[in-house]
């Protein structure tokens, strides 16, 4: 084959001297570094004039074991150099040829020689064009870069089962928990998993380290939330935007430098009753705006409902417009596209008949608001609500006490995912936990939650789904 300086073409330089010599034109200019240059004047593709340079690296062209002409960088710039690095390309051919090494092996040979970054930098590409998630995406890159920078990784053939084994160890000995410690193993064994499937690698340098054992090292137990702690949550969730309004002031020591002396109260479990009926008295002579924080508070119950009973995930949640819900159904569904779904297979959930229920009278006072607020604004009623996305407002939470509830990571599909009366075993709805099979969970939970003459737990909730934790 051969090898060759490639050519490339660059844009006339500022202020670049033209010029002919022996029939060719030239432009003459001084560089960044203060040298001058000189090269010959073509016209581009866009009619623009330029210049050809000759790039200082050799290139050659050498065959296959495929059988196929490539062109391959030799990174040389003397052409001594270049010429033995061509001819040991031409001698892995030859290899391939005889039967010596497979054209796979020739391929790998050809990924060792690329930086790992670059790989890294394909696997990223892969991931998003399979659709992964944003996150996943992040956390898988970012943890096997850490272990390419930590453990000193530059090109495929340094990526060793032993180093990694020691980084590990390392890892466990600093106090990384053993759930921690496979995440980094599990990011590391996929990409050389995908490196094997295009290619770039023959076997797993990772296949022989084990997985921690996540049993004996638990960091944080999770658990479901209790029928109490349910009913508390959904409360807290319908009374805080009003009760925000009704909190006590209390004295502070005075901080230099400021005039306030005084802050408003936590909002506690045991407060919060209280400093909703001290919002409706302070907010008397505005009826509008006590319905409003009123609505927002059985909007806010009424999402978290969502995400308790069929087990949402917030992404979920946010994605569902309201053409994917058929509230006249038999019973109710909700369609997940696929594409919102965290399996990526599209969901059908059944919806309890008390959830259809409260979300057919949400949609019908959303409506009304959009179709009033219209008609104020001169414009025609708003019939465009069937096509938007369902609000999911931020929603804080005032943690307080032991008992708070407060659940987190799959916790928040486990809590209160179970079968309830007049639900078979095998409801579709059930979507994430198979195993969770009590029933009456969120009737039991209605007869926990305190009740207050000005706010009806059975309103909010049918079935008797009281609300639970301490803070929304």
């Amino acid at each position: 084959m051969a090898i060759y300086r490639p050519t490339y073409t660059k844009p006339l330089p500022p202020g670049a001297e033209l010029f002919e010599r022996g029939g060719e034109r030239l432009a003459r200019w001084t560089d960044h570094r203060g040298r001058k240059q000189t090269a010959p004047v073509i016209t581009r593709r866009d009619g623009s004039p330029g210049i050809r340079l000759t790039s200082a690296r050799y290139i050659a062209e050498v065959g296959t074991g495929a059988g196929t002409v490539q062109r391959k960088a030799t990174g040389c710039r003397d052409r001594g150099a270049a010429a033995n690095v061509e001819g040991e390309m031409q001698k892995r051919r030859e290899l391939v040829r005889a039967g010596v090494i497979s054209a796979e092996q020739d391929a790998v040979a050809d990924a060792t020689a690329l930086p790992l970054a670059v790989h890294l930098d394909a696997y990223r590409a892969h991931l998003t064009e399979t659709g992964r998630a944003r996150d996943y995406i992040a956390g898988t890159v970012g943890r096997f870069t850490r272990i390419i920078e930590e453990c000193r990784f530059e090109r495929l053939p340094d990526m060793k089962g032993a180093v990694l084994d020691r980084w590990l160890s390392g890892q466990a000995a600093a106090g990384m928990s053993a759930a921690t410690r496979n995440s980094y193993r599990a990011s590391a064994i996929n990409f050389t998993s995908w490196a094997i499937r295009t290619g770039r690698l023959l076997t797993s340098p990772f296949g022989g380290i084990g997985s921690a054992n996540v049993a004996t090292d638990r960091r944080h137990v999770r658990r479901a939330m209790t029928p109490e702690e349910i009913g508390r949550f959904l409360t807290v969730a319908a009374l805080r935007p009003l009760a925000e309004l009704g909190r006590q002031t209390v004295t502070t020591p005075r901080k230099e430098g400021k005039r306030a002396a005084w802050t408003y109260a936590p909002l506690t479990w045991e407060a919060i009753h209280a400093a909703a009926d001290e919002a409706r008295k302070r907010l008397e002579g505005k009826p509008g705006l006590v319905a409003d924080l009123e609505a927002r508070g059985r909007e806010r119950a009424l999402i978290y409902r969502i995400l308790l009973l069929p087990g949402f995930r917030k992404s979920e949640l946010a994605a569902i417009r309201l053409v994917d819900l058929d509230l006249e159904a038999t019973p109710a569904t909700l369609t997940l596209a696929a594409a919102n779904e965290k399996a990526r297979r599209g969901a059908v959930i059944q919806l309890r008949a008390d959830l259809a229920a409260d979300l057919r009278a949400w949609v019908g006072e959303r409506l009304q608001t959009l179709q009033a607020g219209a008609r104020l604004a001169g414009k025609p009623s708003a019939h465009g609500a069937a096509g938007g996305r369902l609000a999911l407002p931020r929603a804080g939470f005032a943690r307080q006490g032991p008992d708070a509830g407060s659940s987190r990571g799959g916790d928040r599909q486990a809590g209160c995912r179970r079968s309830l009366p007049g639900h078979s075993r095998s409801a579709p709805h059930l979507r994430h936990s198979p195993e969770c099979r009590g029933r009456r969970c969120e009737d039991r939970a209605i007869a926990h939650a305190p009740r207050h003459p000005r706010h009806d737990l059975r309103r909010l909730c049918p079935l008797g789904q009281g609300p639970g934790g301490p803070g929304a």
